[in-house]
Parts: C-alpha cells; sequence; structure tokens
C-alpha cells in the first residue's frame, strides 16, 4: 500500500498559536504534525499587519481528501488569508 502524505502552509490572523490547528484535526480524527510558520506581514490593504502561519504534516488521506477532510474544516474555523498545499505519493 502506497502512503501518501500532504503538507499545507497557511496563514490567518485567527491563529493563536498552532496547537489550536492540531487540536481541531485531532477532533477530527486526524493524525499530524504541526509546527509554527514563518510570519506572514501582509500590506496589500494599505495597512500592515502579521499573520501566524502553520505547517500542517498529515499522512494517509488520499490527495482528493485532503481538501474536505483537512482544508475546508479548518477554514471554516480560521478563515486562511494564505494556503499552499503539498501532496507526496
Amino acid at each position: 500500500m502506497t502512503e501518501h502524505s500532504s503538507v499545507l502552509i497557511v496563514h490567518s490572523r485567527r491563529i493563536r498559536d498552532c496547537s489550536s490547528i492540531k487540536k481541531q484535526l485531532e477532533k477530527c480524527g486526524i493524525s499530524s504534525v504541526v509546527v509554527p510558520a514563518k510570519r506572514r506581514i501582509d500590506c496589500s490593504t494599505g495597512d500592515c499587519y502579521s499573520e501566524m502561519g502553520c505547517y500542517i504534516s498529515v499522512k494517509n488521506i488520499e490527495k482528493g481528501d485532503v481538501k474536505t477532510r483537512v482544508w475546508d474544516p479548518l477554514n471554516k474555523n480560521f478563515n486562511f488569508t494564505y494556503t499552499k498545499i503539498f501532496h507526496r505519493k
């Protein structure tokens, strides 16, 4: 059996620390490794602000399921302003 893994990089003003993301994934029954990412500073609106970011690594979730099982539930609570997803087989 091939092991699938995905890494998400997310940023949001609503993230205070990455442990809240890990806790939500655990509630959904998803095992993950979540670590802080470099803060992102956005000045596109004319007012600069800093956002917390997290790297999220999940395994054994099919590429097509990452959006519905991982990204959608998290985005509902954290309203991501930046997301990048990488899939590995």
